[in-house]
């Protein structure tokens, strides 16, 4: 069994859906923001970051060093590994897995990131930079760009075969807000296919 430490959001989501479509068993452990359940001794044993997610898998492929329960953090990481305990979702040969690390690598290292920092400087800093936001929220709009040419060539990202490529990329594509984003028809089609998969919607549902 695995515990899955959550507390909303879109990593959150993506954590659920995989494991949902992993079709490994799971239970949730909401975190409470408000309540600071992610500063307690307890949840800082396990992540000592205070940050979400993290998994605890009770019954590991060999537990580790101590032969104890398995804890996991980093949302990628933990999608990861769950992915190859199931033996889904990860491409099957080297060329299809690679291609799968490509697209879950653009999504971690460019699309998300950028989202964050608009985030940060619009909300958090101190003085707050709103007009920050829409800047890099045009540069996203590029990224889109490119995964939209993408599914024109292919039903999914990164290839004929659903992914954690495509269940990395849906929850900030569902978010994701601009005037001009409703224009990639590509994408408008990849994220009815995604959202329609049954193990999806109830990932979804899970992280809410």
């Amino acid at each position: 069994m695995i515990d899955a430490y959550i507390a909303g959001g879109t990593n959150a989501q993506r954590v659920t859906i995989a494991l949902e479509e992993t079709g490994l068993a799971y239970q949730v452990k909401k975190l409470n923001f408000q309540a600071g359940d992610m500063k307690k001794p307890e949840y800082l044993k396990l992540n000592p970051t205070g940050r979400m997610p993290t998994i605890v898998d009770s019954d590991p492929k060999g537990g580790d060093a101590k032969g104890g329960p398995f804890v996991l953090t980093q949302t990628v990481a933990i999608m990861l590994y769950c992915a190859d305990k199931a033996g889904k979702l990860l491409g099957s040969d080297a060329q299809s897995k690679a291609r799968v690390h490509e697209w879950l690598m653009f999504q971690a290292t460019d699309l998300s990131p950028g989202m964050g920092f608009a985030f940060m400087l619009a909300e958090r800093a101190e003085p707050k930079i709103p007009q920050a936001r829409p800047l890099i929220k045009e540069r996203v709009l590029g990224l889109y760009k490119f995964m939209d040419d993408q599914l024109g060539h292919s039903k999914w990202l990164a290839g004929d075969q659903f992914s954690l490529a495509d269940i990395l990329a849906f929850p900030m594509a569902e978010t994701f807000e601009h005037d001009k984003f409703a224009e990639f028809k590509h994408i408008t089609r990849w994220r009815k296919d995604v959202a329609a998969r049954p193990a999806v919607e109830r990932g979804m549902k899970a992280a809410a």
